[in-house]
Formats: C-alpha cells, structure tokens, sequence
C-alpha cells in the first residue's frame, strides 16, 4: 500500500552519534492512551478549509492566486493521507464535503482504498460532514439541513458512516437552531467552537462552564441535548508557537532534537507546552482536554506537522507531568461521557458576537443585502421545483443532461438509478429505490448548499469572491427549469402576482385565470423608486431603456395545495372591456387630502376587508388597525442612516483605536433619521392599494395593503447610498409604535424557533454594556415581533436574512442596507462597498437594494398562527417529505403532536413500506444511537450574577484533577480574524 500510496518503502535507518554510539535521534512513541490520574491531552490534527473567503472557491481548491493567500486544499488531502499512513497512530479530521468530494474524483483507486481503510479505522473522521460549514446567523434552517444532506449521502454512500460531531468553529455567533436541529436531532453526540462573546467567555473560563450541555429547543425536551465545547481561546488554533504548518512556522516553534547537532529546544518546548495544557486544563472540568492542532488551510505541507507532533508526544510523555496523544472529536467525547457527571446546562444561544467592547460582529447580519435576498429566493425556488421533480418523476430515459459531458459513459439505462452532482461531476450509485434527481435541480442545489457557507451567505468575502458566487448562482438557475405559478405549500394561497408591462402598444389588459375567464386585475404606474433603480441600471449600462417597464399589471393568483396555475396575460384589443384591468392613477398626498376636505386629522383609508391604514398630514403613515380583532396602534416609519466609525476610535478619542465598521463588524458614530416625507404619493384600486413615500433623496418607502391578505407589505428601496463625503452609511428601517414592550421583543432562530430578547441584557451573564446600538442587535433570518400582553402583538417577516433588534419600547429596527469605506481588522482586508458594476475600490455608482418587509399587527391569541403560516409563505416552503410541526412548544393552542397520514398527503401515489430517517436521510431513525448527559445548573437562568458553580459542581469528572500552576507570563489565546 505504501508504494502504492506514492511512498517509499524503506528499511529504518536510525543515526548513531560518532562520539557517544549513542543514536543522534530516537524512535518515537506515539502509541500514548489515555492514563487515569494524568492530564490527558487529545491533540485533534485539522485544517480549516473556507469554501470561499479571500479566494474563489475554485482558486482555494488548486492553490491559485497565491498572491492573495497560501492555500491549496488538494495538497493538503495529497499530503495528509500519506502521512496517515505512514504512522498507524496518527489521526485527522476534516469538515467540508464540497472540497473532499472533488479531491475525491481525483483519485485512484488505490488511494480510495486507502482512505476508506483510515475512515474505518477512525484515523480519518469526518465532522460536521455538510457540503460546507454553514453560517448560523443568516443562512435558514432549510437550507442548512439542505447542505447537511448533500455531504451526508455522500459521505453514506461512499463510506458508509456519517459524523458524530458537529465542528462549527469559524461562524461569528451559534444559534439554539442548531444545536437542536443540526446536532441533537441530526444525531450529533457533540458540538465544538471556536467563537462567544468575549465577556461571556471570560466569565466561563473562571468557573469551567467552557464545556456544557446545550438545550436549544424547548420542544424537543432533553432529546436534543447536545455536549458542547467552546475552545478556551475563542479560536480553533494550537497554542502559540506550535503552528508547524510549512512556510509559517513561529520563531523557533519546530522541535530540535538531533543530539549530533547544535541548537537542541527539546526542554524548552516540551515545558512551554505543558504550561499550556495546565492554564487549559485549570479552565476544564476533569482530566482531559481538546487541543486543536491546526487552522485556516494548514497542512498543504503534512509532513512537517506530523513529524513534529510525533516528537511532541514523545517528549512530552518521558517528562511525565502530562499525557499526550493523537486524538479525534469521538474520542474525547467517549472520555468526557465516561465521567457520569452532570454539566452546566445552556437554554439561550450565542448571540451576538463581540470580541472586544467596540467590536460586535453585528454587520454581517445585513451585509450584502442584495445577495442575501438571491440566496432565499433561490433556496425557495430549489424546495419547489424539488417538488414538482417528484410529483411529475423522471426516468433516466426521459432525463436529458445539461450536458453530454457531465454523464460518465459507463451509466447505462439497465443499472440502478444513479445521482448526478454536477456541480462536482460526482456520479455515485445509490440503492434501485432512489429517486432520480434532475441535472437541473441539482445544480441548483449543489450551488445553493455552497452559499449557506459562513463566508457566503454572510457578506463576509471579497468582492471578487462574491461575484464568483453569483456566477455559479446564475448559472445554477439558469438550466432550464420552467415553473408556473406553483404552491408548494399544504394549503391553498393566494399571492400577488406583479408584471411589468408596456402601456405603448395597449393601455388595456386583462388577466385570465385556469377556467379562461377573467380575474380582477390592476395596472400600476411605474413608482418613482422603481424608475431610480430603471435609470440607474441603464445609465451603468447594465440594461436598455427598452427594458424598462411602464406600469405594473398586478393580480391574484389562486392556487391549490401542492398544485399549480396557469393565468394568462394579453393586450385587449377593446378599449374598457368587461375583464379589463382597473387602471389606477397616482395622485400626490397633497391632491388626495385635497379632494377628501379633511385637512388636519389623520386620514383613514380603508386599505382591504382586513386592515385600515392611518395617514398624516404630510403622507407619511400615522397608524393601522387590524379590523378582526379590532387592536389598533400607532405606526410611524422611519429610515436611519448610522454613521460608520472610522478606524481611529470611539468619540472622544481616548485609548486605543478600534476597528471601524466593516464586512463583520457594526460599529455606529451617530445617527440621522429621516423626517418629513420628501414627497407622498397614492394609488388605488380593486387589488391593492400603495401609499408610496419618499424619505430620502436615496431611500424610500411603499405601504401596500392587498385585498384578501390580512397584513401589509413594507417596500424598501435604498441606494445607492452616498459616499463621496467620505462617511460609510449603514440605514436601518424604523418601526415606532405605541405599544408597551419594555426591553422584550423576540427574533427568530433560523427561521424556526422564536427566541426571547431582552436589551441590554444577556441570560448567561451579567453584560457590560459597551455597545447599545450594535450590542443590541440580532440576526433576523425570517422574522421579529413585539408583543404588549393581553393586547397585541406586531410581527415582521423578513425576505431574506437582515439584523435588527428594538432599541426603545414599542420600537423595531431593521438594517437594510450598508455601505463602508473601511475594513473591519478581521481578515477580509476590503470595505463593504458594492457597486452596481461589481467594483468596491472604484467611483461607480453604489448599489441600490430593494426588499419587501411583511407586517402583521394580531391580537395575542391569534398572533402566533398568522404570524407563523404568513413566515411559511414567504420563507419556507418545505421539501415534500420532510415534515415539521409549525410551531414551537406553548406558542400557540395548535401547538401539540399531531398525527399525519402520508396516504392522504401523498393521494395518487403507491408505497409499498415507509421507513422514518434521520434529519439528514443518512440512516434509518431507529438506527440513530446517541449518548445521553446529565444536566446541571442552567447557567441561562441565573439572571447574570457571579457563580462558582464551576468550583462547586466540578464533583467526581475532577476529583483526582487539581489546578496548576502556569506561569503569570503565558498567554493562552492567539490574535485571528
């Protein structure tokens, strides 16, 4: 195997000194275990592979653009298996699928072979086992599971195992979502990370809470509990000065240990390390502790590593005051379980991350808007056409590829149905029982799983970085899928349906639905934001004036649960025509009130059956009412340009600088809200009605109430936001009303759980606030809400992933938009500063964002059910046989277990067995083993005050371990982005 594998066989050659006869090196013992009684150190060898971050994904995997980064994935697999084999005591982990499955088709299959003997050794083993490592603010739980299951069937199919922990240790901030949903009920024994706020992991680095067991779901009861490790460093990187990867390395860091040769540091580095492992075992209950050996891309050169792991272990181990060994996620796990201990029990998440007292990584949550609403759209657009793909299934004689190259010539129509990955050319055959997946689909959904990334979806990548994204997007939509008006949902909805049109061939359309007749239609006047963003395009040459649209034809659709529509569009040839689309016309604010007579007092218009929006004198919205249940707030809408800081420092400038706002990081230096409307304008009819109002010269806004929908739709256009003054902007959507919230409001956990805020305020400890506009921020995948009890609640949908929060009683923020002309200090070396050509350090004109807020205002009894199936609507419409309960436990008097018959859900069809899988499809559910811990004291519930829980409760996993003494010099953690 080892020539084979491209290594020299070779007889072992040990060097004698001349003048002693005694060997210049010795053979080293790595054969270490785990000791009873010792420190017991579980070196876990990985590296870090950003499936896009400063380079493409493309130019990370060849090692491209050297220029930007040393990083070349392929050699790093090149390298690391060989070095496995070399040392049978060796081991490595590895996380992400998307570079592994194209290194993978490389291969011979020699090498295969002998990747597959290490993975069923448990020398190779696969965490986390997603096509990436996904982000756990902005990306939607439907799509991180999406993402899960692509790596998973692989990683199935090919080795037949499937990780037992998630490693999850670059995302800026972890959701209860996740740890839930991704981990416990995916199967997961343990959750490892790098990154929690700063104060929170001061504090729980005193009292040795850094290792809990995390509860993020009420619902799911102590099912999905899951062991958690956060690294004491706040990082995933070895101890300083033991980073051996090749081309890096610290000053002195390798070990020298030729006692024929000068310089020899083996008693210096064998006692820096072992004070590192005391100050880490003096923050961990029990005896034994995770280092990580590696970080972003290391290991393109094994050898180094390994060589000098291997000397490290040995060294160590003579000394004797530690025990060291190769190790892997599993094992520690089976260690740490083995102590039949209780642990601290989390109920909160991770939200939001701060690494210093001006740097909240709050900024991602809204950077890159645009590309953020791409991605949602798209991940929608996957789930349906999943969908329609089952309900009308393919043959692979009725499967046409993209192209003749993407088919292997060996797939034959007598064979068992076979997966397409084209994204990654992957061809691997599955059990006769599965569906086919269309080329199509596929390719969407491969590049949809890239970007739930946690450099991709977050906004977080260079600009080039983030152009290739949207390539691939592109392209991913661009393979022919044709979709009409399609419900994927288990109900019949209806939507509004919106056509740009042309008036200069007919002022008269008319709309028919599936019957033929005519359905109440509308034709709309192009807004004056709409033709900003028309100007805009053409001016950039990005679009002919041809293009642009002169009104909008809106209707209806009604369509049936898991069924389509099709409405067809024409010109009429007949001036007012029974069927014609009503013809709205724009009046200003001013020209309405005019011909009302009501000149001071708010005017009421009834906007639908379901809501009557209040307008004030100049325009601008002054409150609604829901007509149901009667509750009826004040409403005052606003746009918030903050300020971004600059790089010198907090005003007054005193202490050192701190980073400005950037890609990661929000950090405000004042505020300039809009005031009165800069102009107002209405327009009515049988459809909807828009209240369309200007705020800025760069931001406005549109109120739109659809008949038979009981909410409105909020509008946004902003950009392209100002920049030649030198000042970054980054503009916030101001909801104010009257309701009395206190400092609670609740923003959701990946577009699944809804999770308690409260301002100023975290659950696990008690929070110096340093921040209070962008510490109080959160992630806003879908959706917000407040509630006044007894009364109201008002809640807010997001259309694609945003940050926001509520500054002030009864008020609700939400970020749009951002534009900075600095970077943050944290790795990504660029402002965010788009353009509509693609460009961030050029003088073209900045990017205009536009999205669509949905606001429902409910009594507290009814709230949560609208609340919830409208956040279906928009957000989640789910793959067919992945069911989930819509709400979570007491939120609503539907929320209780229920029971589903999949003859009735899937009528038409004929099964001859149903068998319940795992989250990720990867193994039968009854085949799921997972281990069970003991729950302490909930540190989420103890309101922030002081504990000593750690010293108290340390108990038996302890008993024979005592703290160390580490010299007052060393400093565990390691500066990184």
């Amino acid at each position: 195997m080892a020539r084979l594998l491209g290594l020299h066989t070779f007889a072992l050659a040990v060097l004698f000194c001349v003048a002693s006869g005694q060997p210049c090196v010795p053979v080293y013992n790595t054969t270490s275990s785990r000791i009873e009684g010792k420190l017991n150190v579980h070196l876990v060898p990985h590296t870090h592979d950003d499936v896009g971050w400063l380079k493409t994904v493309d130019q990370y995997y060849f090692g491209s653009r050297q220029d930007i980064q040393l990083a070349g994935v392929q050699y790093v697999l090149d390298t690391v298996i060989p070095s496995l084999v070399a040392n049978k005591d060796r081991s490595f982990i590895y996380g992400e699928i998307a570079f592994f499955v194209r290194w993978w088709f490389e291969q011979t299959d020699t090498i295969k072979d002998a990747v597959r003997q290490l993975v069923a050794e448990g020398r190779l083993e696969f965490v986390n086992g997603g096509y990436v490592q996904h982000d756990e603010a902005a990306a939607h739980y439907v799509a991180m599971i999406d993402q899960t299951t692509r790596g998973h069937r692989w990683l199935n199919a090919t080795f037949g195992k499937l990780p037992t922990a998630g490693w999850q240790i670059d995302p800026f901030g972890h959701s209860s979502t996740h740890a839930s949903l991704l981990c416990g009920y995916l199967g997961f024994d343990a959750l490892f990370f790098g990154r929690a706020d700063y104060q929170d992991m001061e504090r729980r680095r005193k009292t040795k809470e850094l290792e809990l067991l995390w509860r993020g779901s009420a619902s799911y009861g102590t099912e999905a509990d899951v062991f958690t490790g956060n690294f004491a460093d706040g990082n995933y990187n070895p101890p300083s000065g033991f980073n051996y990867d090749w081309g890096s390395w610290d000053r002195d860091n390798q070990i020298q240990d030729n006692v024929c040769l000068e310089e020899i540091n083996v008693d210096e580095r064998v006692e820096q390390f072992v004070q590192a492992c005391k100050r880490l075992g003096n923050m961990t209950r029990g005896n034994d502790i995770m280092i990580p050996m590696g970080t972003d891309f290391t290991y393109s050169n094994a050898w180094p590593w390994f060589k000098n792991m291997d000397k490290l272990i040995h060294h160590t181990n003579l000394d004797g005051r530690i025990n060291v060994l190769y190790s892997t996620p599993s094992q520690y796990v089976a260690a740490k379980h083995a102590y039949s201990t209780p642990w601290p029990l989390k109920t909160d998440d991770f939200f939001p991350y701060a690494d210093c007292p001006t740097c909240y990584w709050t900024g991602y949550f809204t950077s890159r808007p645009t590309s953020k609403a791409w991605i949602r759209s798209s991940t929608s657009f996957l789930q349906a056409v999943r969908q329609l793909e089952f309900l009308t299934p393919l043959t692979l004689s009725q499967l046409k590829p993209a192209s003749t190259s993407d088919v292997d010539s060996s797939l034959k129509l007598d064979k068992a149905p076979e997966t397409v990955w084209e994204g990654s050319r992957q061809l691997a055959g599955e059990a006769a029982a599965t569906p086919l997946i269309g080329p199509a689909s596929d390719a969407l959904e491969e590049v949809v799983s890239l970007l739930q990334h946690h450099d991709a979806i977050t906004g977080t990548e260079k600009q080039h970085v983030a152009n290739d994204y949207h390539r691939r997007l592109h392209a991913g939509l661009g393979k022919g899928i044709v979709v009409p008006v399609y419900n994927p949902l288990g109900w019949e909805r209806q939507e509004l349906v919106r056509v740009p049109i042309s008036l200069a061939a007919s002022k008269d359309w008319t709309v028919k639905g599936p019957d033929g007749k005519a359905v109440q239609s509308q034709i709309l006047p192009t807004s004056s934001s709409t033709k900003r963003v028309q100007d805009a395009y053409i001016s950039a040459s990005l679009a002919h004036k041809h293009h642009a649209g002169e009104a909008e034809l809106v209707f209806l659709a009604s369509v049936p649960p898991l069924g389509y529509a099709v409405y067809s569009l024409d010109a009429s040839s007949k001036r007012r025509a029974e069927g014609n689309a009503f013809v709205s016309l724009e009046q200003s604010w001013s020209d309405y009130r005019a011909a009302t007579s009501e000149l001071t007092e708010d005017l009421a218009i009834v906007a639908n059956d379901d809501m009557v929006v209040k307008l004030g004198p100049t325009g601008q919205v002054t409150g609604i009412q829901d007509v149901s249940s009667g509750a009826s707030v004040s409403l005052g809408l606003s746009l918030t340009a903050y300020n971004s800081s600059d790089a010198l420092g907090p005003e007054p400038r005193k202490g050192p600088p701190a980073p400005p706002s950037g890609a990661y990081i929000f950090r405000p230096d004042g505020e300039k809200p809009s005031g009165d409307p800069l102009e107002a304008r209405i327009a009515q009819g049988p459809v909807l009605t828009e209240n369309r109002v200007v705020l800025e010269p760069w931001g406005e806004v549109t109120i739109r109430a659809v008949q038979g929908l009981s909410h409105l739709e909020i509008e946004w256009t902003v950009g392209p936001l100002p920049f030649k003054d030198g000042f970054g902007r980054e503009v916030a959507l101001r909801y104010t009303t009257n309701l009395t919230t206190g400092s609670t409001f609740y923003t959701d956990a990946n577009g699944r759980e809804m999770q308690k805020r409260e301002r100023d305020h975290r659950p696990s400890w008690d929070l110096n606030v340093t921040q209070p506009v962008a510490g109080n921020y959160y992630p806003l995948t879908a959706a917000i809400y407040l509630e006044e009890p007894g009364f109201a609640q008002l809640g807010l949908i997001t259309d694609r992933a945003q940050g926001g929060g509520s500054l002030r009683s009864g008020e609700l923020e939400i970020m749009v938009h951002r534009r900075t002309m600095f970077d943050d200090e944290r790795g990504v070396g660029e402002p965010i500063n788009e353009t509509l050509t693609g460009c961030f350090d050029c003088q073209a004109q900045g990017l205009i964002a536009r999205g669509t807020h949905h606001l429902a205002l409910k009594d507290t009894y009814s709230a949560a059910t609208y609340r919830r199936t409208l956040q279906q609507r928009v957000n989640d419409p789910l793959v067919m046989i992945r069911l989930a309960h819509l709400f979570q436990v007491n939120e609503s008097s539907l929320a209780h277990p229920v029971k589903v018959d999949l003859g009735a859900l899937f009528e038409g069809f004929s099964f001859e067995s149903a068998v319940e899988l795992s989250l990720s499809g990867g193994k039968e559910l009854s085949q799921v083993k997972r281990l069970s811990w003991q729950a302490g004291q909930d540190i989420s519930k103890r309101g922030g005050a002081d504990s000593s829980a750690g010293q108290r409760a340390d108990s038996a996993a302890s008993a024979a371990h005592t703290n160390f003494k580490v010299p007052p010099a060393y400093n565990l953690a390691e500066a990184d982005r």
